[in-house]
């Protein structure tokens, strides 16, 4: 798929986390309720951050990289004997963090985390 550093395809959609399809696993692109009208158990929050890298950058494209990855996991869980994603999953589109200083990058995904939160899923 080849993920730009903010973590988009190169179309400009934000893939799914497990490779799922948008509304398959309860996405609600941050506002609650997806397709299948329950609130995601889960929400992915990309930051991706480089700013205060000081030797090799590229940890800003760590969020695009782990959510392409993903689409090659399994999804059924042997341990728990079951397919966990079903609980529901929404891929976020990445926080816009990039220019930020430090201490406004941590603001930010706080303020983000605290809306998932309060809609009753869970940032990841």
């Amino acid at each position: 798929m080849g993920l730009t550093p903010n973590g988009l395809s190169p179309n400009g959609l934000t893939p799914n986390f497990g490779g799922l399809e948008a509304g398959e696993a309860g996405e609600g692109k941050g506002k609650g309720k997806g397709k299948t009208g329950k609130t995601p158990r889960f929400s992915v929050v990309s930051v991706p951050y480089d700013l205060t890298t000081t030797y090799v950058s590229g940890a800003s494209s760590g969020p695009g990289a782990i959510i392409e990855a993903s689409a090659n996991m399994e999804l059924y869980d042997e341990e728990l004997k079951g397919e966990p994603w079903k609980a529901g999953i929404e891929t976020l589109a990445p926080l816009e963090v990039t220019e930020l200083r430090p201490e406004d990058m941590v603001d930010r995904v706080r303020a983000a985390s605290a809306g998932i939160i309060e809609s009753g899923s869970m940032p990841v």
